[in-house]
């Protein structure tokens, strides 16, 4: 074969190798592999609020640890621990509850009353029915005032100051009651004037036999 043939022969194979390599397309692309990649474990791996949930309760356990107290006597806080300050006026205590009375029975109480004012003033204490009851309670009978006895009626206090004024329930052998009744004992400041009076009560609830 002639040079001028060859020649043409291997031109034509080179354009048609040139042709079939352009046009071929791979049947699947394959990802090369990544080197020091960890496979996944399953049930290793923690939903992000999952997360945030447990690391909330967490916390919450701790500041419920450290406000939970034994419920025992040097934990509870009482009034004489903790007293009003002493240019405030107030009575103590607010609520006194006597149970299994019954008619002859006698009740004694002492009811502390304070002085806030920077002067020497007076007040009056008396019993008188509530303006509203205990859930379950009744009035008192009519002549209920007739089986108190206050030993101070009219006390004269000393600036910032506290008396005590016994207090006495008697009830009469013959009386009769309801079954759970309510008085109250007032103790109001004698050197107020005007209108607008206040008025320190303190309620007693009468539990009967």
């Amino acid at each position: 074969m002639n040079k001028k043939l060859r020649g043409l022969l291997l031109t034509a194979t080179v354009c048609l190798l040139l042709a079939l390599g352009g046009c071929a397309v791979p049947s699947r692309i394959e990802k090369p592999p990544v080197e020091d990649e960890e496979p996944v474990k399953e049930g290793s791996v923690k939903e992000p609020m999952e997360e945030v949930v447990e690391q909330e309760e967490e916390k919450v356990e701790e500041v419920v640890e450290q406000v939970e107290v034994p419920n025992t006597p040097e934990n509870v806080i009482l009034p004489e621990d903790n007293p009003p300050p002493d240019n405030m006026t107030w009575i103590s205590p607010g609520k006194v509850v006597i149970s299994n009375f019954f008619p002859g029975a006698r009740a004694e109480y002492y009811l502390s009353v304070h002085n806030g004012d920077d002067e020497e003033c007076p007040f009056v204490i008396s019993c008188r029915a509530p303006d509203r009851l205990y859930e379950g309670a009744s009035f008192p009978p009519e002549e209920f005032q007739d089986w108190i006895i206050i030993a101070d009626t009219d006390p004269v206090i000393a600036p910032e100051s506290t008396e005590d004024v016994f207090i006495v329930l008697e009830m009469p052998e013959d009386a009769e009651s309801p079954e759970s009744w309510e008085f109250w004992v007032s103790v109001q400041d004698a050197s107020q004037a005007g209108l607008v009076q206040t008025e320190l009560c303190s309620r007693w609830l009468v539990n009967m036999r």
